[in-house]
């Protein structure tokens, strides 16, 4: 899973150096192998939830497409100033929990995945 959470985390870390405002934090990408594609951009309480969609290979050479999350303070991604990441792999850490986290400053990065039998599970 941490093939999935790697590239938004760099891509959001150097979204948020920038100065970029909130919205529109992360962009979908095209035209090379990895390349996210945005798939939901929320704000909840003041916290910005980014899911993408990222193509990987699983540890059979296979490819699959599975999701990540970055959570960050709208405040914070629109301040401009470089933020920490927090890499949270494997296991899904919700908003809820992120938060916390986001409230220290860290941004936070992880796996998103669907329910039982939806198209992105934990496998």
């Amino acid at each position: 899973m941490l093939f999935i959470v790697m590239p938004i985390l760099a891509l959001s870390m150097a979204a948020c150096a920038s100065g970029s405002s909130a919205k529109g934090l992360v962009s979908s990408e095209s035209g090379f192998d990895g390349a996210v594609r945005v798939v939901r951009e929320t704000v909840e309480r003041g916290l910005l939830i980014v899911t993408v969609e990222v193509p990987y290979l699983d540890v059979h050479g296979k490819p699959k497409l599975g999701q990540a999350r970055l959570m960050v303070r709208t405040r914070d991604a629109a301040a401009g100033k470089p933020i920490p990441p927090l890499c949270h792999v494997h296991y899904e850490k919700a908003p809820g929990d992120a938060r916390g986290w986001c409230e220290l400053g860290f941004a936070v990065t992880t796996a998103h995945y669907s329910e039982a039998g939806g198209p992105f599970p934990i496998d």
